[in-house]
């Protein structure tokens, strides 16, 4: 986004559907560096939103304050953010699995209104626990998890999974000792 002001660029984006993962990126080896961008840049109007981030590397998640999006970053250092502005509906805000948060081992997404149900196809790579973090808030407030359903794809295998809510945020743990794709259903209370 700012090639044209810093070589090389300290910020970078992808989107696809609703999924936007935004890199901030501090490429002087003696020194650390606060990289700053507006959500405007981001396609995203500066009053009024509420955004949440997932950082890829230390998992903690934040709200983007002030209309922007910031990090004082270590020489050499970066934080990759899985972004997604707050609606009507619980949604996917992040996995740990691929550096892009969502974009390699997430193969779908919906929300059925009628069910109150999100429903995640995933790629889960054997023996390597995929943490999967879900948005439950809503611009109508805190949506409760009444339960879920884990369902294999394309081969029979095992799945472990387990999950712990932790204040605006569901986080499902997933793993199996075979290359699968699953398809994991949350539904919340209406």
């Amino acid at each position: 986004l700012d090639v044209f002001e810093h070589t090389p660029a300290r910020v970078w984006e992808i989107k696809r559907g609703n999924g936007h993962v935004v890199g901030l990126f501090n490429f002087d080896a003696a020194k650390p560096a606060s990289v700053t961008v507006p959500v405007e840049r981001l396609g995203y109007k500066a009053v009024g939103t509420v955004i949440y981030t997932l950082d890829f590397w230390t998992q903690k998640v934040a709200i983007a304050v002030g209309g922007e999006v910031s990090a004082t970053l270590p020489p050499c250092g970066n934080s990759v953010l899985s972004m997604r502005r707050v609606g009507d509906h619980p949604q996917l805000l992040g996995t740990s699995r691929h550096i892009t948060q969502q974009f390699v081992d997430v193969r779908s997404e919906s929300f059925d209104a009628s069910t109150s149900t999100l429903t995640l196809e995933l790629d889960v790579v054997a023996t390597d626990p995929l943490k999967v973090s879900v948005l439950r808030r809503t611009l109508s407030g805190l949506s409760k998890l009444k339960g879920y359903q884990i369902s294999v794809v394309d081969v029979p295998a095992e799945v472990k999974v387990s999950y712990v809510e932790e204040g605006d945020v569901i986080r499902f743990s997933l793993s199996s000792p075979a290359n699968i794709r699953v398809t994991l259903e949350c539904t919340f209370a209406r």
